[in-house]
């Protein structure tokens, strides 16, 4: 794929290109909890080192690749520098949604883009500016309380079926970070991806995960609070057993500070989530850029499992003046 990184100052301006040996790990994820961030090796010898500080960004005009350099890591008698810092979504997860004093929410709405606008405007000093164009996407009365941008825009989009696009655009010598809402695509209705699309696809299906997990709360032996939670084929948990005899396969968790039912059940539900079965995707291609909440379909051939999951995760490399996208997608159990 052919991309084009370069390198601005702390204002924001163009420095200059990445060199034919700066190598770039940058990591994107749909959660914010994860990390959103980018790794950037360059040489001793690189003309890169003229421009690249920390301060500084280094960023693909035209597309959601880009970062902020905040962090250095230089040994003597190492070749090369490291440089590391937030992507653009990792920005997004540094401000957070508060509620106006005396309320409980901060309510969005109306259009998408001027929603976007009203969320972001104070964000990292105006760094990031909305879509002036009308998106077509409502978004009716969604509130929000004390979460980062990051997730208050993605569950907002979401609720009227978009996702967030993220767009640098170069303005008179400097770059800003444009966001917008478009429609969620699902591109299974245009390809599916398997091993004849002369791609890199990884599809697991792990079947000999838990389904029946045994959550023991506070008390002691017969007065001991016991739920029993069950995973349904829908990859939802539940009260109602599905998987029997051979099928069922059970596990214990002990979680005996467990406040209430409600919160042993809360935690119970994840804890099974963490040891069910799955099924999971893996498709690193060259000549497509696809987005995080876009749903594409995989097939393997030879053992005929196929999988439809919205992408969740992208990881870019950038070695030799190459790019390499690997994209993953939400789990299924």
């Amino acid at each position: 794929m052919d991309m084009t990184f370069l390198i601005a100052d702390s204002n924001r301006y163009e420095l200059g290109e990445l060199g034919y040996t700066d190598e770039l790990d940058l990591e994107m994820n749909g959660d914010d909890s994860k990390n959103n961030d980018f790794e950037l090796a360059i040489a001793r010898s690189s003309d890169s080192l003229r421009h690249i500080g920390i301060g500084g960004y280094v960023y693909a005009p035209g597309t959601a690749y880009g970062g902020c350099i905040e962090e250095s890591d230089a040994t003597s008698n190492e070749k090369v520098i490291y440089y590391r810092g937030f992507n653009w979504l990792g920005l997004l997860t540094a401000d957070v949604v508060e509620p106006p004093g005396g309320q409980d929410y901060r309510t969005f709405s109306g259009e998408a883009n001027a929603c976007i606008a009203e969320m972001t405007e104070h964000t990292l000093g105006g760094m990031f500016t909305a879509s002036t164009e009308d998106s077509g996407i409502i978004i009716k009365s969604y509130q929000a309380r004390y979460c980062t941008v990051l997730e208050a825009l993605q569950k907002m989009l979401k609720t009227a079926g978009a996702r967030l696009n993220i767009e640098t655009v170069q303005e008179e010598g400097m770059f800003r970070i444009r966001l917008s809402a478009v429609p969620i695509r699902n591109l299974c209705e245009d390809v599916t991806y398997n091993e004849d699309n002369r791609i890199n696809l990884r599809i697991q299906d792990m079947r000999w995960g838990f389904n029946h997990l045994i959550c023991l709360g506070r008390g002691e032996l017969k007065d001991r609070l016991v739920v029993h939670l069950y995973l349904q084929p829908n990859g939802s948990v539940g009260r109602t057993q599905y998987y029997q005899g051979f099928r069922e396969r059970k596990a214990i968790y002990d979680y005996s500070s467990a406040q209430s039912e409600e919160d042993l059940v809360e935690k119970g539900t994840e804890r099974l989530l963490d040891i069910c079965s799955y099924k999971n995707m893996e498709v690193t291609v060259e000549d497509v850029d696809l987005a995080i909440g876009d749903i594409v379909g995989g097939k393997d051939i030879a053992t005929g499992v196929s999988l439809q999951k919205p992408i969740i995760k992208k990881i870019l490399k950038l070695q030799k003046g190459s790019v390499s996208i690997e994209y993953r997608v939400e789990g299924e159990n």
